[in-house]
């Protein structure tokens, strides 16, 4: 296991098989990969080569078939259901492609529910919430339903309701004290920021290229178009 502060994804020798004989499909195979804490990284690829897995992998979503996978300190291979529903509550923020917002819940209140979960008080999760959904030009779409909203405006709902954390923002000490109250945590979202068109900075996220059927190469650099 990788014990260094600044590496928040270790995996190393990870495998995952759908099936079994004949029918045994691999869709990971032998995938070692390090990401260090603030990094950006694009997995990208064909379909069908384990983009999707790798990812359930990482997000506690599935269990690998062998290997070691660590996250934010713990082996997620070895956690039980209720510790990895935690790991997924307190530190994994997911956009997921359907997004899968609650339809019966208006924006603010979906970006208000992982905070509620955490056990963030209502009054603290619903000011964090209209802080981040100001922050994706939706101030004005707070109490609209998901069939009040366009595509892209409902990504963008998914995209705040992963949180961030507030040591990574700019901000007063207010919101820092209200980030941490209510525990709430960041994923990466470059490819929906990417499509908002909001500015990325001069990010230089690290791309990783499918070589074959579940195999990748992490090593590969390339530079965000703007």
């Amino acid at each position: 296991m990788n014990d260094s502060p600044t590496v928040l994804v270790h995996a190393k020798g990870l495998r995952k098989d759908y099936g079994s004989g004949e029918g045994l499909v691999r869709a990971l195979d032998a995938v070692d990969l390090d990401v260090t804490r603030g990094e950006t990284l694009a997995i990208m690829g064909p379909s069908g080569c384990g983009k999707s897995t790798l990812l359930q992998l990482i997000g506690g979503l599935d269990r690998p078939s062998a290997g070691e996978l660590s996250v934010a300190g713990q082996r997620v291979d070895q956690l039980s259901e209720r510790a990895l529903a935690h790991l997924r509550r307190d530190e994994i923020g997911f956009v997921f492609q359907a997004f899968h917002l609650m339809d019966e819940l208006t924006a603010q209140e979906n970006v208000e529910l992982p905070a509620l979960l955490a056990g963030c008080s209502p009054s603290d999760a619903r000011a964090r919430a209209t802080a981040l959904l100001e922050e994706v030009d939706l101030a004005d779409r707070v109490r609209h339903l998901p069939s009040m909203l366009s595509g892209g405006q409902r990504q963008r709902v998914a995209i705040a309701r992963t949180g961030e954390r507030s040591e990574n923002r700019a901000g007063g000490r207010a919101d820092r004290q209200l980030g941490q109250r209510c525990g709430i945590r960041r994923a990466s979202a470059l490819g929906g920021l990417a499509y908002q068109g909001l500015d990325l900075g001069d990010r230089h996220p690290r791309r990783a290229h499918r070589r074959h059927r579940g195999s990748f190469d992490f090593d590969a650099r390339w530079r965000v178009r703007r």
